[in-house]
């Protein structure tokens, strides 16, 4: 404060003077207390931080001690650090299983996530260690329920991140969970959209075997190939040129035989793919496995299990799940009595249109047997394993199997009057003419007759009636 020229300024204030106020409520003693409450709890979370960098740290060297001791002190494994993951993220990011596994024997969960950010996706984004240790990681993670199909909110998936990061061998371990190979991200790319800008030839190779889609395109309007023509991958390039131009080599049996509808008449050819298998492989989108069921007929592609399709080389896990599912779906589906083409008994038919009506019941007389027969294997399996049915899905089972029988005594009824039909056009039968049969008419040569009329008449007058009237 500035002091008026007649009066003499105190020395003891130095031009300052103190509010009653500011010594009567003592302010300065309070601001003293907050700083010193400040100070302590600074301290503490530099404690703290010292704490989780020493478990972060361990879970990144896998220091199990340090683990432990972390936990014995009361903190909670599922929290996040300081940095915002939590311990298992850092040990699947550093892809040490002795680290997630005792995490998780802790009671780490496999699918706290950080914005989606999940400890399977750090696993598939981590260039570190080798495939041996890779696949080790991912099968604690997928024991202890691990989500495959999660996503960022980048809408990345697990497989997108391994496609960028990891090698063939833990792309063929991981997409044998995957549901859906073509999920698409933000930026509506998929899994191979990312092999292809990490360069990653042999992965996009095994995509493609996959059945992975290269017309798909992003939201920039781009295609895979136009990624590798891009950044010049000319590897890539090659690769995606010949999988356009891949031409069908697998010869399909000719069904215009009328003995083809007969498998028993036809001699099995093992370079060629039965009709049908062609038909519901298409219709499964697996048309590219049709060189592995060369020579298989109709019946036994209908009861194919899991082991049969590793014997004939259906290496892929998940396709080999798809295939028995869509397989599932073939058999529960209801049938119709139209399926066969019966012949109206009103109309006038051939002996043709009677053996193709034969030979598409006895067709369906196979598919229905391989439908039971695929129901008793599911039961005998079930019981196999003590699997306990629901009333419900009993109920379910014994009406299906009703309307199957009703079903086959409907061919059965079918059958027999073709059985009818086949011994009446028997060559070998000794058939006559039916009473309603109406031949045609007939016509007679005249002249001829009148000829030998004529001569029997004159030979009968000479030695008959002309001998009479000479002796009288």
């Amino acid at each position: 404060m500035y002091a008026k020229p007649s009066e003499k300024i105190d020395d003891e204030d130095n031009g300052f003077s103190f509010h009653k106020e500011d010594i009567k409520y003592n302010r300065f003693s309070t601001d003293v207390k907050t700083f010193e409450s400040i100070h302590t709890d600074q301290v503490a979370k530099d404690v703290q931080r010292e704490v989780e960098f020493t478990v972060l740290n361990a879970c990144m060297t896998g220091c199990l001690k340090s683990i432990d001791d972390y936990v014995n002190a009361g903190h909670d494994i599922n929290d996040f650090l300081h940095t915002g993951w939590t311990p298992l993220l850092y040990a699947s990011a550093s892809v040490l299983p002795d680290a997630i596994e005792y995490l998780l024997t802790l009671g780490a969960d496999p699918n706290r996530h950080k914005d989606g950010y999940t400890p399977l996706m750090a696993l598939c984004n981590s260039s570190k260690e080798s495939s041996e240790k890779w696949i080790q990681c991912f099968r604690l993670l997928i024991k202890a329920k691990v989500n495959v199909n999660a996503r960022n909110n980048r809408m990345e998936t697990p497989l997108m991140l391994a496609c960028m990061s990891r090698g063939l061998e833990e792309i063929k371990e991981l997409l044998s969970y995957v549901q859906d190979i073509e999920a698409r991200d933000h930026d509506e790319r998929t899994a191979i959209f990312y092999a292809i800008i990490a360069n990653k030839y042999e992965v996009v190779k095994f995509l493609l075997e996959s059945n992975a889609n290269i017309t798909c395109k992003d939201r920039r309007g781009l295609s895979p190939k136009d990624i590798a023509y891009t950044k010049d991958f000319d590897k890539i390039i090659k690769l995606l040129d010949s999988e356009d131009n891949t031409q069908v080599i697998c010869e399909l049996t000719n069904d215009q035989n009328w003995k083809c509808i007969f498998p028993a008449l036809c001699d099995k050819n093992e370079k060629a793919t039965n009709f049908d298998v062609i038909t519901l492989l298409y219709g499964m989108g697996f048309e590219k496995y049709r060189s592995h069921f060369h020579g298989m007929d109709l019946k036994t592609f209908l009861h194919l299990q899991e082991e049969d399709l590793i014997r004939l080389g259906m290496d892929i896990k998940i396709h080999r799940k798809q295939f028995l599912e869509n397989l599932y779906k073939f058999h529960i589906k209801k049938w119709s009595i139209q399926s066969i083409g019966t012949i109206k008994k009103s109309l006038p038919f051939t002996i043709f249109d009677g053996i193709i009506s034969l030979g598409k019941t006895a067709k369906q007389i196979s598919v229905i047997g391989s439908s039971f027969r695929y129901i008793k294997n599911s039961l005998q399996r079930a019981k196999d394993v003590n699997l306990d049915l629901f009333v419900i899905k009993k109920s379910e089972y014994n009406t299906e199997l009703t309307e199957l029988q009703r079903t086959l005594k409907t061919l059965k009824k079918e059958v027999s009057q073709m059985k009818t039909i086949a011994e009446k056009i028997d060559k070998n039968a000794k058939c006559k003419i039916p009473a309603t049969y109406i031949g045609k008419k007939k016509s007679y040569n005249w002249p001829v007759i009148l000829s030998v009329t004529l001569i029997i008449g004159l030979y009968l007058t000479k030695t008959t009636y002309i001998r009479r009237l000479w002796i009288e």
